[in-house]
């Protein structure tokens, strides 16, 4: 039964997103169609039904044609040329040193495979971060934004009947346990995680720019929930922060009153189901799940492999290094092979594979986005660019506690999110240039 739902789900999703394009007209309807379709499907493709196809390396194959084609053939001057945006300046230092690293650690020991593995998926952010910056305007940005909204409240739908109903249904990543035999809710994603942080961006996107409606609060109620049995940790604890902050920032709350407010509330909480909690299923299986032993045996293989290597890193997890560390810490030869587990933090992640420099410029750039596209709201208080901050810190607090690399789907989709807003002040700027030489004629 499932296999024949894969199936469909691929056509729904070849269908919705024409169907979405062909409503909104983008200018470049070609590639705003693919990045909607890849927001679709790039988990199940990459399933072992669909025999783990890489979607993302055809995203960027065809990207890449896409921008020589208009290099040659519709050259014209470079939107960013006369401005002076910082993150961008380390973006890009970020990503040139990582590709020399990379290089590197290529003519030393790294198979072919391996490189261009690693390599192609980090610069998918790059290429796919390019293209949306270069192609988007209003229509585009509300077509990826619709075909976001339709994915997360779908996966939701099928994660919440998978929690509720049948924990098999439409299951094709991977099983983890959330208590009671019961699997996490992974919707139409690999993993529970990727499922809620997808979640995230678009739960804070109808809270900025729906108006409320019973429609809307519906979808909101349906993808909290959608995000609550994914019994993701960290996913959790993100979106409280970010709640936090959009309460601050946007209705104006004191900050001390909003913290000391949900702390009463979550002791009030914590005391009236403090016994029933604690004999539960869902606290004894998940909620005091040990992971945290796991994961700092992982922390300390990851400082031990920055201080031995601190300039250019280990280089790969399928190294000769790697297994003899991970090995000598007690794990398992699949483990140590680079099959299974591994560092779950982003930052000590890239500073034990690809060295300390490029972590701190990758650590750099993600803060002076943050920094960049909130000076942006201050300015212009247009709530855009309050979203597009949201998300960066969504994604920084994410890689404190999962191992993301900036082109995994999460990594991408907050790509795509930078691009929008940054595309957005530049047209404004312009329009605003040609209103002052209008006037001024």
């Amino acid at each position: 039964m499932n296999e024949i739902l894969y199936y469909l789900y691929v056509l729904f999703s070849f269908v919705i997103s024409l169907i979405i394009v062909t409503y909104y007209k983008p200018k470049h309807f070609f590639t705003c169609y693919i990045i909607i379709f890849f927001i679709f499907t790039n988990s199940i493709l990459y399933s072992q039904f669909f025999g783990e196809f890489r979607l993302d390396r055809v995203v960027l194959i065809i990207f890449l044609l896409v921008l020589l084609f208009e290099k040659i053939f519709k050259p014209k001057t470079n939107i960013l040329s006369n401005e002076k945006i910082h993150f961008i300046k380390y973006m890009n230092w970020f990503f040139f040193l990582y590709l020399v690293v990379q290089l590197i650690h290529y003519f030393h020991y790294q198979n072919f495979n391996n490189f261009l593995s690693d390599t192609t998926q980090a610069f998918t952010f790059y290429i796919i971060f390019h293209v949306v910056l270069k192609h988007s305007d209003d229509n585009y940005r509300n077509s990826i934004i619709a075909g976001l909204l339709i994915t997360v409240a779908l996966s939701s739908l099928i994660s919440v009947y998978q929690f509720f109903v049948d924990t098999y249904f439409f299951r094709f990543g991977v099983e983890r346990p959330a208590f009671g035999g019961i699997f996490r809710g992974n919707g139409v994603f690999l993993s529970d995680h990727i499922q809620a942080y997808f979640l995230i961006p678009a739960i804070f996107y109808i809270l900025l720019f729906c108006k409320k409606s019973l429609l809307r609060d519906s979808i909101l109620i349906l993808m909290i929930l959608g995000l609550i049995v994914s019994f993701h940790r960290m996913s959790i604890i993100a979106f409280i922060v970010l709640f936090l902050i959009y309460l601050v920032k946007i209705k104006n709350k004191s900050f001390k009153k909003v913290f000391v407010f949900f702390l009463i509330i979550g002791v009030i909480g914590y005391l009236s189901v403090k016994d029933s909690l604690l004999s539960s299923d869902i606290y004894q299986e998940r909620i005091s799940e040990d992971t945290g032993t796991y994961r700092m045996l992982f922390i300390a293989i990851a400082i031990d492999g920055i201080i031995n290597k601190p300039i250019i890193g280990q280089g790969t997890r399928f190294s000769p290094e790697y297994f003899n560390m991970v090995y000598a810490y007690g794990f398992g030869k699949e483990t140590a092979s680079g099959r299974g587990g591994g560092i779950h933090n982003s930052y000590l992640l890239l500073g034990y594979f690809q060295g300390v420099p490029v972590m701190l410029l990758f650590i750099i750039f993600l803060i002076m986005t943050v920094k960049y596209f909130l000076k942006l709201f201050d300015l212009n208080n247009e709530q855009l660019y309050f979203f597009v901050s949201l998300h960066v810190i969504m994604f920084m607090l994410a890689g404190m506690t999962n191992g993301f690399i900036i082109g995994s789907e999460v990594g991408i989709l907050m790509g795509i999110s930078m691009a929008l807003g940054l595309k957005n002040y530049l047209m404004q700027k312009l329009y605003d240039i040609s209103e002052v030489k209008n006037y001024n004629k």
